[in-house]
């Protein structure tokens, strides 16, 4: 399965990019990926678990992601989940973000002729078909056997997700991705920390960036951010750390000092978690 995956993963490879006038302008190349999205996007782990800053670049990466294991693995289908339809149709199929294509535009822009079956909730492209899927309608996921599996603000999902996306897919030994911002952190430490830290590359990594990793993220909004916010949370939200709350609610300045965006001993790395 890797060796498939391999070769539609490098940009000089068989990954079919249109040329630069079949694009949407707004269609992220990746060619631009930061290191924190190429690291998620080369991940060979059954499960790769983003944890990034607040406009990171986490839905752009999600949509290469899924697209390149729909080339690998033509005419396989394929899940995209989040915690309810409300945010699945703000997120994809609407426009929030000017600076980002819908999934159908992307698709389209992709050579996919993607087709919305919006009351059933999926798309049937050249390459595959794509269902959706929300967490708080996981029964309506049974009967899928995917190849990828993408869960978009995971953070805001029940461990039951995470789990449901295992099930699904087992059987076609597909992939999983996870994005979000760590609001919530309990279910990832215990289902996937200790995975990472015991060394189980096949099975899972983490990968952190924080927001100023998209070079759109205006610096100044952080040092706002980072100067009227509690610690642990502008960790989670703008770093991606799966950090805990401060005891107390009591924060230093000087203690920030400690955290840098690659820390060294037990902590979180920029990159991939060994």
């Amino acid at each position: 399965m890797t060796a498939q995956l391999d070769a539609h993963i490098k940009p000089q490879s068989s990954l079919k990019v249109p040329s630069a006038e079949n694009q949407i302008p707004c269609v992220l190349p990746i060619s631009s990926f930061h290191p924190g999205q190429w690291a998620a996007f080369t991940s060979k782990s059954r499960v790769t678990a983003v944890t990034a800053g607040q406009g990171g670049g986490k839905t752009s990466l999600g949509y290469w992601w899924v697209y390149a294991h729909m080339q690998a693995f033509p005419k396989e289908s394929h899940l995209i989940a989040f915690p309810d339809y409300g945010l699945l149709n703000r997120v994809v199929m609407n426009k929030p973000d000017p600076d980002r294509p819908t999934l159908v535009e992307f698709l389209r822009a992709m050579g996919e002729e993607p087709v919305l079956h919006i009351q059933d909730r999926w798309i049937n492209c050249r390459s595959g078909q794509i269902f959706f899927g929300s967490a708080k309608d996981i029964v309506g996921w049974e009967g899928a056997h995917v190849k990828s599996c993408w869960v978009d603000e995971f953070d805001e999902c029940p461990v039951e997700v995470y789990k449901r996306a295992l099930e699904r897919t087992r059987m076609r030994g597909g992939h999983i991705l996870l994005t979000g911002t760590p609001r919530k952190v309990a279910w990832i430490k215990r289902e996937i920390v200790p995975r990472v830290k015991a060394g189980d590359k096949d099975f899972a990594q983490i990968i952190q960036f924080p927001s100023t990793a998209n070079p759109r993220y205006d610096p100044k909004t952080m040092a706002e951010a980072q100067a009227t916010m509690p610690a642990w949370e502008y960790r989670r939200i703008h770093l991606g750390e799966l950090a805990e709350m401060d005891a107390g609610g009591v924060f230093r300045s000087s203690w920030f000092k400690s955290y840098s965006l690659v820390r060294q001993g037990d902590g979180w790395y920029a990159e991939v978690l060994g």
